[in-house]
């Protein structure tokens, strides 16, 4: 092995290993995986793509994806299993998911250190894919939100 390649062997392992394949990815390296954004959301900041019948949605904090959710192009289909297995997988990187047991009709899965989650939601047919960090924000988020609105009642 040549020089360079042990110093680029050595620079890949000091990496965090809190990055992972589409979760941690900055606008920059999301354009180069799906191509040019379809549009932004002026409201919530979410960039969309399109890219192989699938919508791509990419919310952002700190210039980095912090979650990503899919939906078919086609309006209405549901994802296959495999599917779904494939986009968590991506997502993970080297991370086994453990499905969620849940009384609910969406399902549910987390890595197994608890850093990542995703939800399907079959009657929107969405699948989440997400950081605990970000959706502890989301749900703070939604409440402020959701107290200001309820103000004076």
């Amino acid at each position: 092995m040549d020089k360079s390649k042990v110093v680029l062997v050595g620079l890949l392992l000091l990496l965090p290993s809190t990055t992972f394949a589409r979760i941690g990815e900055t606008l920059t390296q999301c354009e180069a995986r799906y191509g040019k954004a379809d549009r932004t959301d002026k409201d919530t900041g979410v960039v969309y793509f399109l890219k192989g019948g699938f919508y791509i949605m990419v919310d952002f904090h700190q210039g980095k994806a912090e979650a990503v959710g899919y939906k078919k192009e086609q309006g209405g289909k549901e994802m296959s299993d495999n599917e779904i297995e494939t986009l968590l997988k991506a997502n993970g990187e080297d991370k086994k998911w453990k499905r969620i047991e849940s009384i609910t009709i969406k399902q549910q899965w987390r890595t197994e250190d608890g850093l990542l989650v995703a939800v399907y939601y079959p009657v929107d047919n969405i699948l989440l894919v997400g950081t605990q960090e970000g959706l502890a924000r989301f749900r703070t988020e939604k409440k402020a939100k959701e107290d200001k609105k309820l103000e004076g009642f």
